[in-house]
């Protein structure tokens, strides 16, 4: 049983698990995808963009644990 690791990997991530809930879409995971190249940041209505202050601090967090 890998528990300590589990539980390693949560702490881990969950400053980025946080901050994709900082606004009520999907809106913040899309552009997550698009820092890491894995998809363009093009939003349709419902959606909108996320706010600058989201922005830096999602860009922060992608920084600190090297998926940017």
């Amino acid at each position: 049983i890998k528990i300590n690791e589990a539980m390693n990997l949560n702490l881990m991530s969950y400053p980025l698990n946080k901050a994709l809930f900082l606004e009520t879409s999907p809106a913040p995971v899309k552009y997550v995808l698009s820092k890491m190249k894995k998809c363009q940041n093009i939003l349709r209505l419902p959606m909108v963009s996320i706010e600058k202050e989201t922005k830096v601090k999602i860009d922060r967090i992608l920084k600190e644990l090297g998926l940017i």
